[in-house]
This record gives structure tokens, sequence and C-alpha cells, in this order.
């Protein structure tokens, strides 16, 4: 077992039924007022139940949603809400309609794309930036491809929505293709993270095995496309 591995294990099992949920709703409302969030015009979140409202939030807000498929098996997921009746806007933020709602991202629609504003989760987080997540590496991959196909902007902001108590004393271990967080955002506080300097996400294509680049359509169509593939 790695050392990220003991650390999340040991948080998840310290909080197992003893921490009432976090009023995430107020943390969405927090990351609302955000002046890199008002600036977005496409705003990329993940699946996570804690981001619920954020997605809500940001369709109500008139800004478009890009989302990774399950897995990211199929790539990105985007919502447009001014396209959408309007009965139907907030119905596209949940997880059961998004497949419904939602638009494949086609190359063509990824040309046009700037993503400037991320919202993740995370088990643990420290003052840098640095971040637990759930042990997938699903952001940290998504972040890498949208860098790879350009859609992520130069300047960007990544916001954690987690509690306060995850934030810990030291440096979290952390791999080549993490991404850090800008911002730590919960329900009673907006924290500003110092992450230091560090380059732009990439694919780190010799610790991917091949079994999963295939699993992943934007991953497999990156691959076919690199010198001598």
């Amino acid at each position: 077992m790695t050392e990220k591995e003991n650390i999340r294990k040991s948080l998840l099992a310290r909080e197992a039924g003893h921490i009432p949920a976090p009023n995430w709703g107020k943390a969405a409302e927090r990351v609302r007022g955000l002046v890199e969030y008002r600036q977005a015009g496409v705003v990329f979140a993940g699946p996570d139940t804690a981001l619920d409202q954020v997605r809500i939030n940001t369709l109500m807000d008139g800004k478009d949603l890009l989302l990774p498929t399950p897995g990211l098996k199929e790539g990105f997921l985007l919502i447009r809400p001014r396209r959408l009746p309007a009965r139907q806007v907030r119905q596209a933020a949940t997880f059961r309609q998004q497949l419904q709602l939602g638009e494949r991202l086609a190359a063509a629609t990824a040309a046009e794309l700037t993503i400037s504003f991320l919202v993740t989760d995370a088990v643990a987080l420290d003052l840098q930036g640095g971040r637990l997540g759930d042990g997938q590496g699903f952001f940290d991959l998504a972040g890498a491809i949208l860098a790879e196909t350009d859609m992520l902007a130069s300047t960007y902001t990544v916001v954690i929505l987690t509690g306060s108590d995850r934030l810990v004393a030291g440096r979290l271990p952390q791999e080549p293709w993490d991404i850090n967080g800008s911002k730590l955002i919960s329900p009673e506080e907006v924290i500003e993270l110092t992450p230091p300097p560090y380059p732009r996400p990439k694919i780190f294509w010799d610790a991917l095995p091949l079994a999963r680049i295939k699993k992943i359509s934007p991953l497999w169509k990156l691959k076919e496309q690199r010198p001598g593939a």
C-alpha cells in the first residue's frame, strides 16, 4: 500500500459514521461568489455528489457545463443550458439526466472551448494545493486530456470543494501528474492555497497501462496521433 493509500484509508476510517455531511449548498454559493467563476463561460465539474449544487448553479447561471463521462470512457459531455427548455435546465445537472440532455463532446466543439474554471472534491488537501482524491485519478487525467487537446486555458483556477477539517499540516505526497488546487471552499470559508509553480498538465503515457488507454476513447485517439504510434 502506498503512502497516499495509507493516508486516504486512515482519514476515511476516522470519519466513517461520525461526521454529518457538510452543507454543500452553502459551499456552492461561495463558489458562485468567486470572480473566476463569474468570468468563466464554461465550468468543468466532476460527478461527485458534493458538487451537485455547483453543477445546478452553473447551468442556472447560464454557463456551459463540461462533465466527464463515467470512467472517462467516452470522453466528456457538454451541457448547454441555452439550448434546453427552462424546465430541463436544473434536471440536466443530475447524473440520471446528463447522458440524455448532454452532448458528447465532438472535436469541432472542443476546438471552440476554453476551460478556465475546474471544480472537484478531495479526501485531504494541503496549503500548497496538494490534493488527495479518491485514488482513481480521473480528475488529474481529465485535466491532462483537456490540456493536451488545447481546451485548458493558459491560466486556470482549480477549486476544491471539501470541509475545512480536511486541510492537513505539511505536504501531502504528490505524483508528477497530480493537479494542485487553487482554492479550498467549504461551507464556512474560502481558503486561498499557494501552489508552487508547476508545469502545465500532461499525460504521462509511461504510467498508463495500454489496457486502460484503450478503455478511454480520448486517450486512445491522442495515443494514435503520437509520432511513431
